[in-house]
């Protein structure tokens, strides 16, 4: 295993586990009929495509090279597309692993339009910080990847202001990172 200062990763410029804007908009539409919730994992790979594959090509592998290629920007982009297309098809929707409070007020915003979205983070969010994730190395990588301490104080203060799956919001990540 390597050491922690050592990280290695590939960013996903591929678009392999994305879709069209279009073919969301066709899901979102189907699971509405259906009367089915759609759950978005927000990050934007037009955004984190060609940050990581720069990075990576300039051979900073780092977590804070990870982190830069995840910005903030790159879950709001995504979290605004997923409510629009929400809005238009009428489906229920659900933001997982909610890191930035931008995003949450994207989603408070939505609700008092009438959009159904709910959403949740997960505690290392709200613990820990990007200052904790250069120190702990590559067992700290998530994605999104941990903010700075503001942004975690920030998103904490945002919890009233949306509906989130459960109170206090469910902080539990449904997958090792």
């Amino acid at each position: 295993m390597p050491p922690p200062s050592t990280p290695r990763w590939r960013p996903r410029a591929d678009g392999r586990g994305s879709t069209s804007r279009s073919g969301a908009a066709s899901c979102r539409a189907t699971s509405a009929a259906l009367g089915l919730p759609v759950a978005v994992h927000a990050e934007d790979p037009a955004v984190t495509g060609p940050l990581g594959a720069r990075a990576v090509a300039q051979g900073r592998t780092a977590m804070r090279d990870w982190r830069a290629s995840r910005p903030v920007r790159a879950e709001t982009a995504a979290v605004a597309t997923a409510l629009e297309l929400a809005g238009q098809t009428g489906c229920a929707l659900h933001v997982v692993h909610v890191s930035s409070a931008e995003a949450v007020e994207l989603i408070a915003a939505a609700r008092r339009r009438g959009v159904d979205v709910t959403c949740e983070t997960c505690p290392h969010y709200l613990v820990i910080d990007a200052d904790d994730a250069d120190r702990i190395g590559a067992l700290a990588k998530c994605a999104p990847p941990l903010r700075s301490a503001a942004e975690g104080e920030a998103l904490g203060g945002a919890w009233p202001r949306v509906r989130w799956t459960s109170s206090p919001p469910t902080t539990r990540p449904d997958h090792p990172t």
